[in-house]
């Protein structure tokens, strides 16, 4: 796919709905790989821009390609180029496939992941001949476009492409009993575990998110949120020492002190002392 970008210092029309629409589609293609899903938005921003012109197919790369993911009609005459989500989750899954294909032939998800954003600009059956002829070493053929090289150098640079670990909220579990990890979010699914209290979890950055405001449920952009991931457990832990100097003042026996102490230091998930 050939890239269609407004010449640099020309306003172009960009589109935030489908730029929040690419990160929408890019959770649910890769709900499991958070850099797997950015690498994508960041493609599809080399791509497009989000520029409505060449979204709406008012404008076309040189080599025909159209779209916001920048389809080739000749080549993939199933999908029409200018229907977002649909070109779109055809992208995501045309990505998958070329990173299970890389991952076969180089080895680590890092390389096929970099093989996979070249190939689908400079096209699969041209990376495929390099790697045969050069192995790990395939980006240095020297056939390999200037274009495609910056093409790459692009995509890697935006920071959640780049980085290696995934990006997460960490949470902790509040229960006295501990809290159970479930196959599914049901009450009827499979027990995995059990996490005891004060057990450190972690939740990935979704796009979307389910919120409640004034009574109202809906779902909120997740870019615009900001997380203070550890309120919940300081607040137990005040609730808990508070219980204690109670207990205390009211002179509670030695016993009920030591399960306090116990309570306290479980909720900041370190060991009591001797």
């Amino acid at each position: 796919m050939t890239s269609t970008r407004s010449p640099e210092g020309c306003a172009m029309p960009y589109s935030a709905a489908h730029e929040r629409l690419t990160h929408q589609i890019a959770a649910e293609a890769f709900p499991d790989e958070p850099r797997t899903a950015a690498t994508f938005v960041a493609m599809i921003r080399q791509e497009s821009g989000f520029d409505l012109d060449v979204i709406q197919g008012r404008r076309d790369s040189p080599a025909g390609a159209r779209g916001i993911a920048q389809l080739m009609p000749v080549h993939w005459a199933a999908v029409d180029p200018l229907d977002p989500p649909a070109a779109l989750r055809y992208a995501a899954g045309y990505l998958r496939r070329l990173i299970e294909r890389y991952q076969e032939r180089l080895g680590t998800p890092a390389a096929a992941l970099r093989a996979a954003v070249v190939a689908y600009n400079w096209g699969p059956g041209n990376v495929d001949r390099a790697i045969a002829r050069l192995g790990a070493a395939w980006e240095e053929a020297p056939e390999l476009p200037e274009e495609t090289r910056r093409y790459l150098t692009a995509v890697l640079a935006e920071p959640d492409a780049a980085q290696s670990e995934p990006v997460a909220l960490t949470a902790r579990v509040t229960a006295a009993y501990g809290l159970r990890l479930r196959a599914a979010p049901s009450d009827d699914a499979t027990v995995l575990a059990v996490a005891p209290p004060g057990s450190p979890v972690t939740l990935p950055r979704a796009a979307w998110y389910p919120v409640r405001w004034q009574g109202q449920a809906g779902w909120m952009w997740g870019e615009f949120l900001s997380f203070a991931p550890g309120a919940p457990e300081r607040a137990q832990v005040v609730l808990a020492l508070l219980r204690h100097l109670l207990a205390w003042m009211e002179g509670a026996d030695r016993e009920a002190l030591a399960e306090l102490d116990r309570q306290v230091h479980r909720l900041l998930a370190a060991e009591p002392p001797p």
